[in-house]
């Protein structure tokens, strides 16, 4: 049997098709690495007894990676919009104007949530939570020249830091 390196590799291609096929342009970078993980799981639980070609199984290991992670990737602005919590800071007129106010005070009371943050934490909750325009996990790791992981750590410690203090209700 092949490595698993060699498995990786020989089965990239499906990765990426897969993840061109299920998402937008600016999102296909972060849903690779996303079908990477799927197709890492794929590799190690696979097991060849049970009648399945490893294409299927893998296949329905990477899609359903990337399926989460797209479900996911709805920016946290739109769903704390909805919050009760927030109702209080925003206008009541939805007019555009207003709509720019209104993305102002819920992005200052995410940032006031969030409490104190590093250069790193601030540029994650600025350029990718809140970005109308996500920049992806990739490219912020390759800015700070630190692991996808890393990254992803402080987004989903950002996340929980938020819920927590406008009360779960995202």
């Amino acid at each position: 049997m092949d490595s698993e390196n060699e498995l990786i590799i020989k089965w990239f291609p499906l990765v990426r098709s897969l993840a061109s096929r299920m998402t937008e342009t600016d999102m296909k970078e972060d849903a690779e690495q996303e079908g990477m993980i799927g197709l890492l799981n794929a590799i190690r639980n696979f097991e060849d007894s049970k009648g399945v070609k490893f294409i299927t199984y893998a296949t329905t290991c990477i899609r359903n990676s990337i399926l989460n992670f797209i479900a996911k990737e709805k920016t946290l602005t739109d769903k704390l919009i909805y919050s009760d919590k927030l109702e209080e800071f925003l206008p009541d007129s939805r007019t555009q104007t207003h709509q720019l106010v209104e993305n102002k005070q819920v992005h200052a009371k995410i940032v006031e949530a969030c409490g104190e943050l590093n250069e790193r934490e601030l540029y994650v909750l600025e350029e990718r939570m809140l970005s109308d325009n996500p920049e992806s996990l990739r490219k912020i790791a390759d800015k700070f020249k630190v692991t996808y992981g890393s990254i992803k750590r402080d987004e989903d410690r950002l996340i929980k830091q938020i819920k927590d203090n406008f009360g779960g209700t995202l």
